[in-house]
């Protein structure tokens, strides 16, 4: 079930995609790694598009495991144009299809997380878990447990792929990245958080090209 505090999470190329990892044709196995306490679910609703589920289940773990969230509970989506332009104008007032839709159901700090409300709080490093590639997470939900779902548009990574000249695929697991992180705390509302979330998805995909390695 939805939640009506929707998160508008529609995602902008900003036209940086070539200095993202290239795993094309990678193969992953997400029972190769220890990823956590982590419970996702990811349903394909749609037809017109083949998915690869796995593909997105390490994209998913990818982020989270970045970010050092301690557990997650996540719901993945997968739709066409269609169904997300419904729940786009029912829950958002928008009235048109979009990329990527977040529902956060909670996100809650435990009691061993040193870091304060600041959006701007910075980790010292990843400690025992995940090297980040790009960097520390900026404290959004560093030993959060959180929950939510994620609903993102097969069809449009489909028509919007050519841009990057990359597969849906990797377009698609893209816009998943983009959703997880707006439940991890992350915005782009602002300049300066369009940047990091930018950082956030880079070291998304660069710790999915470690785990392909």
């Amino acid at each position: 079930m939805h939640n009506p505090d929707a998160i508008e999470t529609d995602y902008e190329d900003d036209g940086d995609e070539d200095d993202l990892p290239d795993f094309e044709g990678e193969e992953f196995d997400p029972h190769e790694e220890d990823f956590g306490p982590f419970e996702i679910d990811i349903c394909n609703r749609q037809s017109g598009i083949p998915i690869n589920l796995e593909f997105l289940e390490i994209a998913v773990k990818a982020v989270l495991e970045a970010e050092q969230v301690a557990s997650a509970v996540l719901s993945i989506t997968i739709v066409d144009n269609a169904e997300i332009h419904t729940l786009n104008r029912d829950y958002l007032q928008h009235d048109y299809p979009t990329d990527v839709i977040s529902f956060g159901l909670e996100h809650s700090e435990q009691s061993h997380n040193t870091h304060d409300d600041d959006p701007d709080a910075t980790d010292e490093g990843c400690g025992a878990r995940a090297e980040c590639p790009c960097g520390p997470p900026s404290g959004r939900a560093v030993d959060a447990d959180i929950e939510g779902e994620v609903i993102a548009s097969a069809e449009m990574a489909a028509e919007m792929c050519g841009r990057a000249g990359w597969s849906d695929q990797k377009e698609l697991a893209l816009y998943v990245i983009h959703g997880v992180l707006h439940i991890c705390g992350y915005d782009d509302l602002t300049p300066n958080e369009q940047i990091i979330m930018r950082q956030r998805e880079q070291a998304a995909l660069e710790l999915m090209e470690r785990y392909a390695s």
